[in-house]
């Protein structure tokens, strides 16, 4: 159930396509998050005694902080229930200790929002570096063949290649540096002329 709910998370459109039932498993995520926030209503008038129309204010912000400090992405696709559990601990550890350091009500939503921007801000940089394409410079091909080459071997002969293989690589990053400086610097001279 879990795999589903990610796949439709990630990408509905793929998730058809690998034979997913994307409206049953959207269904679904909507059917038990419903119960589940019910018997968190229930939990909660049973705990309190009383229920009044403005308690449950702002309470959005804490789930959704807790999940994205967590590690769940926002834009889906990405999660794990240990995660989720730390980052609602964290929240529940801001929301208790914010009040005993005598804060007004709202330094304490302040700083709430505070992490919980950080945490966006965090999740929009992860998203980010996981779309980007990252091209495979010489030195890394390099490498590459090299890693495979070392794991075929053992003994003295395996450290000699690897010891081989970080002092050329070595250089080829060096070299591949010096040319992006370069090509950098030529990209300034010309967009002054």
């Amino acid at each position: 159930m879990g795999r589903y709910i990610f796949a439709v998370g990630s990408n509905k459109e793929a998730a058809r396509l690998s034979g997913v039932d994307v409206a049953k498993w959207e269904m679904m995520a909507y059917v038990i998050s419903g119960f589940l926030a019910g018997v968190g209503g229930i939990a909660f008038a049973a705990v309190y005694t009383t229920v009044m129309p403005a308690q449950g204010q702002g309470f959005e912000l804490y789930a959704i902080a807790g999940t994205v400090i967590g590690g769940t992405s926002l834009s889906g696709g990405a999660g794990s229930v240990l995660g989720t559990m730390i980052g609602v601990y964290i929240m529940s550890v801001l929301r208790a200790g914010l009040p005993s350091m005598n804060l007004q009500a709202q330094y304490q939503t302040f700083f709430t929002g505070i992490v919980v921007l950080g945490a966006v801000l965090l999740d929009i940089y992860r998203t980010k570096k996981a779309t980007e394409v990252r091209i495979l410079t010489a030195s890394d091909r390099y490498r590459q063949e090299m890693l495979l080459k070392i794991s075929q071997v053992q003994g003295e002969e395996a450290a000699v290649l690897k010891a081989e293989m970080n002092k050329e690589y070595r250089r080829l990053r060096h070299e591949e540096k010096v040319q992006r400086n370069l090509l950098r610097k030529q990209e300034k001279d010309f967009e002054k002329s």
